[in-house]
């Protein structure tokens, strides 16, 4: 059966493993970040140090499993690989036709969901806030998730906003995080790279628009029929051309057969990477 690894910490003891077995294991690596943008191996010192040890494990591997197009002709073109060697299976969402779906509001909210870390771009998010302020103030925030900068990430925010305007509900389990989506105007994604984008993806079927920074993941959606439904985030533009912007997703409809043809899709995920592994095992036999 093949072993299913990611290209760093588990990749030397799965390859240990099959000299010592001394048997052709076939070696399936899992890659789900994007290794190969210039802006993921720059946001910090382990990114590139990971950068750099990627070539090895990539060179060595039976296959490679990524999550999207982009970053399979990225892997590709940065590596060397060969297409061939490259699959590309999507992470499946759990649970998917239990989201929620948004209902008409009367007050306008921004939703910040994911880990509180500074790789998640929280500045982005205080610049944006920040700008929006001071040319409206009819909007509310939703925090859900938690990390090493919750605590600075909200205080910054209470220096722009009242308190009664920031609703941080920390991490939430997987139920309740479902059902939170019809409290959510429009969900700011300010994550600098996203290479599948799974919370943008549940935001979506629940019929919550996206904002967010440019990346692959992003550029993957923009292609489908919910392009309408996504606008890149930009801050060069002023207060009043955010605020804009801002009003025009929350009178956005994220097409219903999106819903509909995105859960389908995901459902079958599972199967095409157990069927990613016969057909592994059936080329190292």
């Amino acid at each position: 059966f093949p072993v299913t690894i990611d290209p760093w910490e588990s990749f030397l003891s799965g390859y240990l493993l099959r000299i010592l077995l001394r048997k052709k294991i076939p070696i399936q690596l899992s890659v789900h970040a994007d290794i190969a943008s210039n802006k993921w191996r720059k946001l910090n010192f382990r990114n590139y140090l990971r950068f750099l040890l990627s070539f090895v494990p990539l060179k060595l591997a039976s296959q490679i499993r990524v999550v999207n197009k982009f970053q399979s002709e990225g892997i590709e073109r940065i590596f060397g690989i060969q297409s061939a060697k490259l699959i590309t299976v999507p992470v499946p969402i759990l649970n998917l036709n239990k989201v929620t779906a948004r209902h008409q509001q009367k007050h306008i909210t921004l939703g910040f969901v994911g880990r509180t870390h500074k790789d998640r771009g929280l500045e982005i998010f205080i610049e944006l806030v920040t700008k929006l302020e001071k040319f409206r103030e009819d909007f509310k925030i939703v925090i859900i998730g938690d990390g090493p900068e919750s605590v600075n990430f909200l205080t910054n925010l209470e220096t722009i906003l009242p308190k009664v305007r920031i609703n941080y509900y920390g991490k939430l389990d997987e139920k309740n995080l479902k059902r939170k989506w019809k409290d959510v105007s429009v969900l700011v994604s300010t994550a600098p790279i996203e290479s599948y984008g799974r919370v943008i993806r549940e935001a979506l079927v629940a019929g919550v628009p996206v904002w967010a920074t440019n990346s692959n993941g992003i550029q993957e959606l923009i292609s489908k029929d919910v392009r309408k439904a996504i606008k890149i985030l930009d801050l060069t533009k002023n207060g009043r051309e955010l605020s804009m912007e801002l009003d025009s997703l929350i009178h956005t409809k994220v097409p219903v057969n999106f819903r509909k043809n995105f859960i389908t899709e995901n459902s079958n995920y599972s199967k095409l990477l157990a069927d990613s592994w016969v057909d592994l095992i059936k080329k190292c036999i």
